[in-house]
């Protein structure tokens, strides 16, 4: 993943922070498992959203990782 923060679009339009409106991002995959999944061993078959944490606030957002592009700080 990344590690710097990143600006994310989704549906050609810049994400940015609900709260503060701020457009960098520290993103992280992560898997949506249940205790049922977990005790069968079925975690891998569980469906993965990115996490996408404001850089300059840290509020929360999760989106479908089909459903938007990171793009890398330039430098």
């Amino acid at each position: 993943m990344a590690h710097k923060p990143v600006t994310v679009t989704a549906a050609e339009r810049q994400v940015t922070c609900t709260h503060c409106r701020g457009v960098w991002f520290w993103p992280r995959n992560v898997v949506m498992s249940s205790g049922t999944a977990t005790f069968f061993d079925l975690d891998a078959f569980s469906p993965q959203v990115t996490m996408l944490s404001c850089s300059g606030y840290g509020k929360v957002g999760m989106f479908q990782p089909s459903t938007i592009q990171l793009h890398q700080q330039p430098g």
